[in-house]
C-alpha cells in the first residue's frame, strides 16, 4: 500500500504538471487557429486531455483513500469515471476538428482555390 504521504507527492507532481501544460497548449492552440493550422489545434487538443487528466488525477490521489458512504466499492472506480469522460472530450475535439477541416476544404473548393 502506498503511504500517504507519497500519494501527496505524486498528487503535487501532478497538479504542477498541469499547471505547465495549461499555458502551452491554449499558445499551442492560438497559433494553430492563427495560422490554419490543424496538426497544431489537434496537438492541443492533445495537451488540452494532458492537463485536464494531470488536474483530475492529482484531485483523485489528494481522495483516494478516505472513506466513504457515498463510494462504498472504493474511490478506485472514479478513475473509470475520468477515464470515460475524457474519452467523450477527445471525441468531442475530434469530431469538431474533422467538420472544421472538411467546411474549410469545401470552402476552398467552392471558390476554385482546390482543385
Amino acid at each position: 500500500m502506498i503511504s500517504l504521504k507519497g500519494l501527496n507527492s505524486a498528487s503535487r507532481i501532478f497538479l504542477f504538471t498541469g499547471i505547465v501544460l495549461l499555458p502551452l497548449s491554449l499558445v499551442e492552440y492560438l497559433f494553430g487557429f492563427w495560422y490554419g493550422s490543424f496538426i497544431l489545434i489537434a496537438d492541443s487538443y492533445h495537451g488540452f486531455i494532458d492537463t485536464f487528466s494531470a488536474f483530475f488525477y492529482s484531485i483523485i490521489l489528494r481522495v483516494i483513500y478516505r472513506k466513504s458512504k457515498r463510494f462504498p466499492l472504493g474511490k478506485y472506480n472514479l478513475e473509470s469515471l475520468g477515464i470515460l469522460l475524457a474519452s467523450i472530450i477527445v471525441l468531442f475535439l475530434s469530431l469538431n476538428l474533422i467538420i472544421d477541416a472538411v467546411r474549410i476544404i469545401s470552402h476552398l473548393t467552392v471558390r476554385g482555390l482546390l482543385s
